[in-house]
């Protein structure tokens, strides 16, 4: 625990320093993902992308797949666990900087952060969903405000394939509102770490400092 409290305390002094940065475009040679006119997509292709490159090396251990990359991260929200930010690359923490700052995309309001679903480019990535079984459910719980990465991403789970291949618009949203959202939130002076569901906490032997070995995932029982 003291671990995680050092390195969050130096994510957030260097998510600080990005404030000034102009942001270096590394994908505008790739796919476009969705065809919306508001908002500026070169920022949210290039969120998408630096976030399927992230968890592509990062939650995968049967290679570089982001189908498996997909489905491991959202694996682990189901815990409410938070990303893992050893591997944060200065691009990421310069991309959450400039998203912050991107007007009404997210709102804070204080311990809580979340994507803004009456911005109307929220609102263009949703209607393009192609599946139609998230779509029904997110439309079903955001009115409700009772949507949450803990409750979703069972159901996004059989979606990997759908959200590396086809179906771009849902893989815009997940990164978007379970992987920035989060970003965002740890970015914040006051930032406090929620505790893991089902009382687990989770030691991560990170032995090969370029990829995060789920298989050394250790569970403990936290101390009551």
């Amino acid at each position: 625990m003291k671990k995680n409290i050092i390195l969050l305390a130096i994510i957030t002094l260097q998510f600080s320093s990005c404030k000034q940065q102009k942001l270096d475009y590394k994908y505008s040679d790739k796919e476009e993902l969705v065809e919306c006119s508001s908002g500026d997509m070169e920022l949210i292709k290039e969120a998408v992308y630096e976030f399927e490159n992230y968890i592509s090396e990062h939650y995968t251990f049967l290679g570089n797949s982001t189908a498996e990359g997909y489905y491991n991260y959202l694996e682990l929200l189901v815990d409410n666990r938070p990303p893992a930010v050893e591997f944060f690359s200065d691009h990421l923490k310069e991309i959450v900087t400039v998203l912050k700052n991107e007007k009404n995309l997210y709102t804070i309001n204080g311990s809580k952060t979340r994507l803004n679903y009456d911005h109307e480019l929220v609102n263009c990535i949703l209607e393009n969903i192609k599946d139609e079984q998230v779509k029904t459910t997110l439309n079903a719980m955001i009115p409700s405000k009772t949507i949450s990465a803990v409750v979703l991403a069972p159901t996004l789970f059989s979606k990997k394939l759908t959200m590396a291949k086809d179906d771009r618009a849902l893989a815009t949203y997940v990164a978007l509102d379970m992987f920035y959202t989060k970003l965002i939130h740890m970015s914040l002076p006051d930032y406090e770490e929620e505790p893991y569901k089902n009382g687990l906490i989770y030691d991560i032997d990170t032995i090969n400092s370029k990829r995060l070995d789920l298989k050394s995932l250790k569970k403990k029982r936290v101390n009551n």
